[in-house]
């Protein structure tokens, strides 16, 4: 995740409350879904609902796709 909000197939921009209750923004890096900090592991930093993980999950296949 980042904090600097980009556009592009490789970016989606999430809005979630973080650990405090507070509204967020957060921008996803597709490209880099499997690298991540182990302290992310150790800390629950806010958790997104389930039509914003559907949008990601889409865009991430469309990713993967190759045709």
């Amino acid at each position: 995740t980042s904090s600097v909000q980009k556009n592009g197939k490789y970016y989606h921009t999430v809005n979630y409350l973080d650990n405090k209750g507070r509204p967020t923004r957060s921008c996803l890096i597709l490209s880099q879904m499997r690298v991540f900090d182990a302290r992310r592991l150790m800390q629950k930093y806010g958790m997104i609902g389930q039509e914003e993980l559907e949008l990601v999950r889409e865009k991430v296949c469309r990713l993967l796709d190759k045709n």
